[in-house]
């Protein structure tokens, strides 16, 4: 079965790239990948669910709706940095590049700094991981 859905989710994705491609253009393939994830992830938990009876998604639910917040406030917060300092399309490659990665980064810390407010326990260990590594002189 989880072939079939596979193979059943690669046709609506090829489906959904051909209909967002035209309007959204880049956007609309991202968009049409990510509505299929989705739709793969909750058809193979119903089926998952439906035969062995105990999966429950509550343990899932928050940490997801936590997760999607974050990552929703740091897409906006990227998306209005980009678009109020963007460079002119004259402008050189590396000046680009490094705005890029500036507003990457800064979207990294939005959405750690979210996670953290939001209760995720995940950052916390990262950060943990990472003071460990790096021992004091």
């Amino acid at each position: 079965t989880p072939i079939k859905i596979a193979g059943i989710m690669a046709g609506l994705n090829l489906i959904l790239n051909l209909l967002f491609m035209i309007p959204l253009k880049e956007a609309g393939l991202a968009l049409a990948t990510a509505v299929c994830a989705v739709a793969n992830l909750a058809v193979l938990s119903y089926f998952l669910r439906k035969r062995i009876n105990i999966l429950s998604i509550n343990p899932f639910l928050y940490p997801a709706i936590r997760n999607s917040a974050s990552a929703l406030i740091m897409g906006a917060a990227c998306w209005y940095l980009w678009r109020r300092f963007a460079l002119p399309a004259a402008s050189n490659v590396p000046a680009q590049a490094l705005m890029l990665i500036a507003v990457i980064s800064i979207g990294f810390f939005i959405y750690l700094g979210f996670s953290l407010i939001l209760g995720a326990k995940e950052p916390r260990e990262i950060i943990d991981n990472i003071k460990g590594k790096i021992k004091p002189v």
